[in-house]
C-alpha cells in the first residue's frame, strides 16, 4: 500500500496532467482535423408562367330599379285675361302644338271727343291667345273653367306624356367602375319584353320630390334613361 500511495498515484496523476497539457497546446495551435461537411441547399425556385392572350374586358354594372312614367309637363296661362273657350276636355289626348283652351283680354281706349264736345267712347281693344299643348300626351287635369280670370303664367292644367323612365339607385363604387360617361343602357324587366335598350342615359343627383333617378336625370345615388 505505501508504494501504490508513494509511486504509482503521483505517477498516474502526472501522466493525466500531462496529456491534458498536451491536447489543450494542440487544439490552441493547430486546431480540430475534423473538417465539417459543407452545407449545401437543397430548395428550388420555380417561376410561373401565364400563357399571353387577347380578350375582351368587359366591365358591366349591373343595378335595380323600376319603370316609372315621365312627370306630367305643366300647362301654363300665356296672357292675363278671362278663359273664352275650352277646345280639350280633361283626359283628351294631344300631339304637341294642339290647342287647348282660348284666352282674350279686354283694354279700355280712351273717350274720343269732337270738336263740337260729343264724347264718343270706342270698344275696348280685344286681344286672344291660344293655349296650346307644349308636349304630347293626355290632358290629366284642366283647372279652369269658361270666364275665370287668369294671369300669365298660372298653372291651368297638366299633360301625362306617353313615355316611361328607367330610374335606379347607383352607389359610388359602382360609378368609379364607369371609366367613361355611359349614354345608353340596356333595360330588362320581368315577365315583360325581350331586354332593349334605352337611351338618353343621365347619371345626377335626384330632384326634389324624386322626380329623377336612373332615368331621364338619374339619381347621385341614381342613374339611366328613356326608352
Amino acid at each position: 500500500m505505501g508504494v501504490w500511495r508513494r509511486w504509482i498515484l503521483p505517477i498516474t496523476r502526472l501522466v493525466m496532467l500531462a496529456a491534458i497539457a498536451v491536447a489543450l497546446v494542440r487544439m490552441a495551435f493547430f486546431g480540430t482535423t475534423t473538417e465539417e461537411a459543407s452545407e449545401v441547399p437543397t430548395g428550388s425556385v420555380v417561376e410561373s408562367q401565364v400563357p399571353a392572350s387577347i380578350a375582351t374586358v368587359v366591365n358591366d354594372v349591373t343595378v335595380k330599379g323600376s319603370i316609372q312614367p315621365d312627370p306630367d309637363v305643366t300647362v301654363k296661362a300665356t296672357l292675363q285675361g278671362k278663359v273664352s273657350k275650352i277646345v280639350a276636355g280633361q283626359g283628351a289626348t294631344l300631339a304637341a302644338g294642339d290647342p287647348i283652351l282660348v284666352i282674350f283680354q279686354e283694354t279700355p281706349v280712351d273717350p274720343v271727343v269732337a270738336a263740337d264736345g260729343t264724347v264718343t267712347q270706342p270698344k275696348p281693344k280685344v286681344v286672344t291667345e291660344t293655349v296650346t299643348a307644349s308636349a304630347a300626351g293626355s290632358l290629366a287635369q284642366l283647372g279652369v273653367l269658361v270666364g275665370q280670370e287668369v294671369a300669365v303664367g298660372d298653372a291651368v292644367g297638366r299633360i301625362a306624356p306617353p313615355t316611361f323612365r328607367a330610374t335606379a339607385p347607383l352607389t359610388a363604387e359602382e360609378q368609379y367602375r364607369l371609366v367613361t360617361q355611359p349614354t345608353a343602357a340596356k333595360v330588362a324587366i320581368t315577365s315583360g319584353p325581350a331586354p332593349f335598350d334605352c337611351g338618353d342615359l343621365r347619371i345626377g343627383q335626384q330632384a326634389a320630390g324624386g322626380a329623377d333617378g336612373a332615368g331621364s336625370t338619374g339619381d347621385a345615388a341614381g342613374a339611366g334613361g328613356t326608352g
